[in-house]
């Protein structure tokens, strides 16, 4: 079978590498000059690994990519690093049983709420209990009015903005059921083992096309006609007829490039409201904070949510001992930001 996949990142990839080893015809089209979509990433010259643009980590509890580098004999680091919360000018821990008893900003009875829920959560195998609720109104309901107002509103905030009323509970039980202690990065970098993926795509026999953008793609009898346009490196231009195709890009460039898609679809999923991520990356000369990786900003009204220090994840050595700080944030359409 013919298969076209539009979009070489985490999830292009995969889906390409398994159906080119099931025997597929399989063809991969990226706009960009590499790949990895988010996990994409960069190098300066005096570095030995790649740096994403956005900042990344797996958990324990990642299965899939965890055997898929095993699968492809990529060396996995796993370190146990300091997450920490900024709140009320200070910097403290709260990743830990311990530390939350010895969190100074709430009550004892909410402390002991808030370890019991979220132990409940994290022993809960399935989220079906927790389908038709919302997140907030359960946390403030079981933690305690002092824990969400403390930890978890200005977090919901941060990430959410006005969305953060809507976010429902098995969200929340999915991201502490997944969460470790101990995080886990690639040797070499996330963008680069997506380089090693995409080696192994085109060893089974795919191929994968960079600067190569897809600008329509059209139902014709019974396969897929596709139109797409790359510069003379990708040596693909026109029209090319597949059996299936498989989209991974966003929303609005998904419905700009199939205009026969029935209005209904498009409306409904056109109305699902998205944020932008925003990401400032600062290579610094010596470190920005005293040992931890994970700062998450609890202050109402600050103007970003995280401070991410890669090298306090991972050795500076890796990056000719310069110093990798992310700031991250969540923007609404419109913000100022983005002007």
């Amino acid at each position: 079978m013919k298969i076209a996949i539009l979009g070489a990142g985490f999830t292009g990839l995969s889906a390409a590498l398994k159906l080119a080893q099931a025997g597929h015809q399989v063809t991969v089209f990226e706009s960009e000059p590499q790949v990895g979509g988010l996990a994409g990433g960069f190098k300066y010259p005096s570095w030995e690994w790649t740096l994403e643009k956005f900042y990344h980590h797996w958990f324990l509890s990642d299965k899939f990519v965890h055997n898929m580098a095993r699968e492809l004999h990529q060396q996995v680091l796993n370190i146990t690093p300091e997450t920490n919360i900024y709140i009320k000018s200070r910097i403290l821990p709260i990743d830990s049983p311990a530390s939350l008893l010895r969190f100074p900003y709430l009550s004892m009875v909410d402390k002991l709420r808030t370890s019991a829920v979220l132990a409940f959560l994290k022993l809960s195998s399935t989220e079906k209990p927790f389908e038709g609720k919302l997140a907030l109104p359960w946390i403030k309901k079981w933690m305690g009015r002092g824990a969400t107002k403390i930890i978890w509103d200005p977090l919901f905030e941060g990430k959410f903005g006005n969305l953060k009323n809507e976010v429902t509970l098995p969200w929340f039980w999915g991201r502490i059921k997944k969460r470790s202690k101990t995080l886990c990065y690639p040797e070499g970098g996330i963008a680069g083992f997506a380089q090693k993926i995409a080696g192994a795509v085109e060893k089974a026999g795919g191929k994968i096309l960079l600067n190569s953008e897809v600008t329509s793609l059209r139902q014709k009898a019974n396969s897929l006609q596709l139109t797409a346009y790359g510069s003379k490196r990708s040596a693909v231009s026109g029209q090319l007829v597949f059996d299936k195709v498989i989209v991974t890009l966003p929303t609005p460039v998904f419905t700009k490039i199939t205009p026969s898609l029935p209005k209904a679809y498009v409306k409904k999923i056109s109305s699902i409201p998205h944020l932008t991520a925003q990401n400032l990356i600062l290579v610094l000369e010596k470190p920005f904070l005293k040992g931890s990786y994970w700062l998450n900003i609890n202050e109402p009204g600050f103007p970003f949510l995280l401070l991410a220090e890669h090298t306090n994840f991972m050795d500076p050595k890796h990056y000719g001992g310069d110093h990798i700080l992310y700031i991250g944030n969540y923007l609404p359409d419109g913000h100022p930001y983005q002007s």
